[in-house]
């Protein structure tokens, strides 16, 4: 929900004319922003970006304010017009607060310190002088931008934690470093009702790499390996989006497992993951990118490229997956077609489970799969390499490459230091 400060009406002029002074205007004079603000990225910064095109082309497709560590917000967008202003979720940010040079977009951080006391996922829309206007970037206020794997392990830090709103800043490798399921908070199957993820990942099309998650254990381990993935679940009103997973490793114990999620209780989007998933049970669902997609939830626009004992994308699906793809990789064990796959449901005529009709995902009661695509077999291994056979991505977030697809780089970073 979005809580805006309200400003104070008298002495409203004098806290302008400060503004005025200390920020410039939108096209002139910079005191109010760190002169580096404006130099040209290298190409180390914008290399995996790319460009929206248009008359207003963003290069970031996310930009972030961390509430945590207050900066200046910095968009790197290309206007063929000019610049005119710029609106954050509809209100237009006042000239004092923004400059516009070289291709980026600068927003000071006084304006979102005054106008908003809690996180909230935004529209940023900016207009330029021909009356063109574009909101291809999004404007998450985070209570946290992610840059190293302790910060990432932090989300489990309390259940206030669970429910807030990050952006992950760079990739991040967990190669010798200990990692533990977002949304494990007690190890244990109640995690799912009682410890899930509900706020926002906004991955920003960096990666987590290199995590092994190994719940095959007997006994209580077993039971306690029942939700396995990166995230062990997401629960209602959590969104995961613009990630990309790779070399990760799931070992379920009980079952349900999934490279991305276990248990999806709330919305993944534009998702990317190789991942190694395996389970003690065969007759439970598990998932190169899903273990279990709960009834009502939304899953769109993702890719998993798996080596998997189950389904290749989903292993049970009450929910709703659209335009997505699954490779299945050679020497994966998929769950055979016309067997049955159990959910729990112990009434007739469900006890036995729910049949399995393709590979990709095993939909359960209303569950769909539209628009979704498996490949499997050694002679299909090369298929997500031909951008045609991706047709359902959404470009603006993929880039589609003779290697494959990728998540475009969307979020850049902000100055280190506000002036």
């Amino acid at each position: 929900m979005k809580i805006f400060k309200k400003l104070v009406l008298i002495g409203l002029a004098g806290v302008l004319a400060l503004g005025l002074a200390a920020c410039g205007d939108k096209s002139g004079d910079s005191s109010g922003f760190d002169d580096g603000i404006f130099e040209a990225d290298s190409s180390e910064t914008l290399a995996g970006t790319g460009a929206t095109g248009g008359p207003i082309s963003f290069t970031s497709r996310v930009a972030a304010f961390d509430r945590s560590a207050p900066s200046h917000v910095v968009v790197r967008v290309d206007l063929e017009n000019g610049f005119d202003h710029v609106t954050v979720q509809n209100m237009t940010v006042p000239d004092e607060y923004v400059k516009y040079s070289n291709g980026k977009l600068a927003i000071h951080q006084d304006y979102f310190t005054n106008e908003f006391d809690t996180h909230f996922d935004a529209a940023l829309t900016v207009y330029d002088d021909a009356g063109n206007y574009s909101n291809e970037c999004r404007m998450v206020i985070a209570d946290k931008i992610i840059y190293t794997a302790d910060e990432l392990m932090q989300i489990n830090s309390s259940a206030e934690a669970l429910s807030q709103y990050y952006v992950l800043g760079n990739d991040i490798s967990f190669a010798g470093k200990t990692f533990t399921m977002i949304g494990c908070v007690t190890d244990s199957d109640r995690d799912s009702v009682d410890n899930p993820f509900r706020g926002l990942f906004e991955g920003a099309g960096h990666t987590i790499s290199d995590v092994t998650i190994d719940k095959s254990g007997g006994g209580a381990e077993a039971a306690n390996g029942f939700q396995v993935g990166l995230f062990k679940s997401v629960g209602s009103g959590g969104v995961v989006r613009n990630l990309a997973a790779k070399n990760i490793t799931v070992r379920a114990g009980g079952g349900i497992g999934g490279g991305l999620v276990g248990v999806n209780g709330g919305t993944v989007t534009n998702c990317y993951v190789e991942s190694t998933v395996t389970a003690l049970r065969w007759n439970e669902p598990c998932g190169g990118m899903i273990g279990f997609n709960n009834a009502g939830v939304t899953v769109d626009g993702c890719v998993a490229v798996s080596n998997v004992q189950g389904l290749a994308f989903c292993g049970g699906n009450f929910g709703s997956i659209t335009n997505s793809y699954a490779l299945a990789k050679t020497g994966s064990a998929l769950a055979e077609l016309g067997g049955f796959l159990h959910a729990g449901v112990e009434a007739d005529p469900y006890k036995e489970g729910f049949e399995v009709k393709n590979h990709f995902a095993c939909d359960m009661f209303e569950g769909t799969t539209t628009n979704c695509t498996v490949y499997e077999g050694e002679e299909n291994q090369g298929m997500l390499n031909t951008p045609s056979n991706l047709s359902n991505l959404d470009v603006k977030y993929w880039n589609l490459t003779s290697s494959g697809p990728v998540l475009w780089k969307m979020f850049l970073g902000n100055p280190s230091s506000a002036a």
